[in-house]
């Protein structure tokens, strides 16, 4: 049953409601908080067996990512009205060849002050970016549904990703070697996932070497001994 209260520190309202056990029978409660000025809500999922949440310790750290967040919109505004100085005159997308797909990809890795050379989506070229702790291969194609451009981006601190962007707007993502797999308290089934994963990492890696996206040896450390790890084969 949800129950519902005032903090006494803050003013906030506090609702709590009980949800459907977690895979593994952890009982859980979803605690929203509201302020009544704004209307504004947060909510958090918990085990029932956390202890109480701190509310005003809560909402000082939702002011201090709104913050953040506001500064990183703020840069990355800028980022793209340098490279791209339409944009901050109002223009909807960038000046040149393949607008669509150089702003995508601009804003995407924008954090890290990344973008498209102009020469290489002038020419279709293919190429890579090493920057900022990112290895990004990409190639420029088309098919049925008009001129794209493929990356695949690795980093020491995420997921490799493997995208295709589409000049009409349109992406999807493409395979990509697993930084996680699932597993099994089950020792054999464990055993046959752990091989089934590598199996598959493996067909990726073999298409990511025949589309041009393989190891050459330039790319930062981390990514080189990223990639070497996860492609080791499982200890039985």
């Amino acid at each position: 049953m949800k129950k519902t209260h005032t903090d006494p520190k803050t003013g906030w309202l506090v609702s709590i409601e009980p949800k459907k056990k977690a895979p593994g029978g952890t009982n859980l409660t979803t605690v929203s908080i509201t302020n009544p000025k704004t209307g504004e809500t947060h909510t958090s999922l918990r085990s029932a067996d956390a202890l109480p949440l701190n509310i005003a310790e809560w909402i000082k750290d939702i002011a201090r990512y709104q913050e953040y967040a506001e500064r990183a919109e703020i840069e990355r505004a800028a980022f793209l009205h340098n490279i791209y100085p339409e944009l901050a005159t109002g223009a909807d997308l960038p000046n040149g060849p393949l607008p669509t797909i150089k702003l995508n990809f601009a804003q995407t890795f924008a954090h890290w002050e990344i973008s498209l050379p102009e020469k290489n989506v002038i020419n279709r070229q293919r190429g890579k970016i090493n920057q900022a702790g990112w290895a990004i291969w990409y190639l420029f194609d088309a098919d049925e549904k008009g001129e794209y451009l493929d990356y695949y981006s690795a980093h020491r601190m995420t997921d490799d990703g493997h995208v295709r962007v589409y000049e009409n707007g349109e992406s999807e993502s493409l395979d990509a070697i697993a930084g996680m797999r699932p597993c099994s308290s089950d020792p054999e089934e464990n055993a046959q996932m752990k091989k089934e994963q590598h199996e598959e990492d493996n067909r990726i890696e073999a298409m990511l070497e025949a589309k041009g996206f393989g190891i050459g040896g330039d790319e930062p450390t981390s990514v080189q001994i990223q990639r070497y790890q996860r492609l080791q084969k499982p200890k039985k």
